[in-house]
C-alpha cells in the first residue's frame, strides 16, 4: 500500500463559468493522458462535476504539496 501513495501527487480544480477554454484544452490532450497512462508514467483521474445551486467554496482545496496517507 505505502507504494501507491510514493510520489508527487496533483489537484487542480478548473470552473468552466470562469473559463470556457478549459473544456477545449481538455478535449485537445486526452489523448496525451491516455498515453501517458497506458505508459504507466502518470495516473490521471478526472472528477467533472455539475453546477449546483449549494453555496460551496474551494477552501477545502488547496494548491500546496501534501504528504497522502
Amino acid at each position: 500500500e505505502e507504494e501507491c501513495w510514493s510520489g508527487k501527487s496533483s489537484v487542480a480544480v478548473f470552473d468552466v463559468r470562469k473559463d470556457t477554454t478549459i473544456l477545449a484544452s481538455l478535449a485537445d490532450n486526452i489523448s496525451r493522458l491516455q498515453k501517458l497512462a497506458q505508459s504507466g508514467e502518470m495516473e490521471t483521474t478526472l472528477v467533472l462535476l455539475p453546477e449546483t445551486s449549494r453555496v460551496s467554496s474551494l477552501n477545502a482545496w488547496s494548491s500546496k504539496p501534501q504528504s497522502l496517507r
